[in-house]
């Protein structure tokens, strides 16, 4: 497979990068149900963000899998926030993902950046592949969510 990496054209990321965001969060685990339109507002949110750094991974011509980082600033210094790694699942389990991780990182670092970090499933084979490359699970922290409700407190 002729695989290689690339910083992702404004083009390339709004006119390939949803179907791939779909087709990865469609298989497992997420098995999530993406339309183009809200891929497409996705993928606009991220990259309209000042220092986003947006990455491809082309088999020839074709984009099989992206990652987008986002500036994150903290008493620790600055970070890259992973906000979407996401591999076409025909090419998954063949190295574009660790390829994705090692060029992004590798931008992080010449941006001067810190480290790298993302959210993602606590258990699973997701777990393994971030785990095998480099990355820690935190053990202080965890991710908090709740739905939004209408009624502002008094």
């Amino acid at each position: 497979m002729q695989l290689h990496c690339r910083e992702l054209t404004l083009e390339d990321a709004l006119s390939a990068a949803p179907s791939v965001l779909m087709e990865a969060y469609a298989a497992a685990p997420w098995r999530e149900c993406w339309s183009c339109e809200l891929a497409l507002a996705r993928i606009t949110e991220l990259l309209e963000n000042p220092g986003a750094v947006a990455v491809g991974a082309y088999q020839g011509k074709n984009l099989i899998g992206i990652a987008i980082g986002l500036p994150h600033t903290s008493a620790v210094g600055r970070t890259l926030y992973v906000a979407e790694l996401a591999v076409v699942p025909a090419f998954q389990r063949r190295g574009v993902g660790k390829k994705l991780i090692a060029f992004v990182d590798a931008k992080a670092f010449e941006i001067g950046f810190r480290s790298v970090w993302l959210i993602s499933q606590g258990d699973g084979t997701l777990v393994k592949f971030y785990l095998s490359n480099g990355f820690r699970q935190s053990e202080r922290l965890r991710v908090y969510s709740r739905t939004c409700s209408a009624a502002a407190p008094e």
